[in-house]
């Protein structure tokens, strides 16, 4: 870090002094490049360069419309058939889907009509057992072991 400040003090540069932008490139002589030097051919390179690829983008344009208005009518032949597919898609599978609604309801019932007979089977196994003065296990629907009558304990 002290190289680079001496060195910038010792050429006048330093953080309040101005860039320095008077550069330009000299030939071998000293002598700066002007009309007839490396420059100007590159300018001219590059002056060609941008007339080919405007020549090249004039002469794109009518094959890429061409291009355009040969491929449109096919794009619109892969729409249509992928449009009557998906229509075909949808009338094999509308029928399959009312069945298994169908059947989702069918089944949906028949649950129903267990569980009504399971809740009533259950009641009236836990109101049978309240009029005998037993209760009943509700999960197994058996009496407990400590209510039956029929248990001897040791003596």
């Amino acid at each position: 870090m002290s190289d680079t400040n001496e060195t910038e003090k010792a050429t006048g540069q330093g953080e309040g002094a101005p860039a320095d932008e008077t550069f330009g490139w000299t030939d071998a002589n000293g002598e700066s490049e002007t009309a007839g030097g490396p420059a100007q051919a590159a300018r001219e390179i590059v002056s060609q360069i941008q007339s080919a690829v405007e020549s090249m983008a004039e002469k794109a344009g009518p094959v890429a419309r061409d291009l355009v208005e040969r491929a449109t009518p096919v794009a619109r032949e892969i729409g249509a058939r992928a449009a009557g597919l998906a229509a075909v898609a949808g009338d094999k599978a509308g029928p399959i889907a009312h069945r298994a609604a169908e059947m989702t309801a069918d089944a949906g019932v028949k649950l129903a009509e267990r569980s009504r007979g399971l809740a009533d089977d259950l009641r009236r196994a836990a109101s049978g057992a309240e009029s005998d003065g037993t209760a009943t296990d509700a999960t197994s629907g058996e009496a407990p072991a400590e209510a039956t009558s029929d248990t001897k304990t040791p003596a």
